[in-house]
């Protein structure tokens, strides 16, 4: 019997996942690290590394949106539906 999705995802994935899937709309980094609680909201690297693993596993929906931030855009995540 094939285990749930979620069951495979780590603790720290499925907890960014459940910040993101919190909110109706896009969220941005900012966002989701202040859902986590961390300090000064900003994601840590095995945050970043569980919105890889989601938005490559299909759960999630990333746009990046044109910014006057050096690097020039922001990034916004959404949960896919289903």
């Amino acid at each position: 019997m094939k285990e749930p999705v979620n069951e495979r995802l780590s603790a720290r994935t499925q907890e960014v996942l459940g910040v993101i899937r919190a909110n109706e709309t896009w969220i941005n980094r900012s966002q989701i690290a202040k859902g986590l609680g961390r300090k000064r909201n900003r994601l840590e690297m095995l945050d970043f590394q569980a919105l890889a693993v989601l938005e490559t596993n299909g759960k999630i929906e990333v746009e990046n949106r044109p910014d006057r931030r050096p690097g020039g855009f922001i990034a916004y995540y959404r949960a896919k539906q289903g």
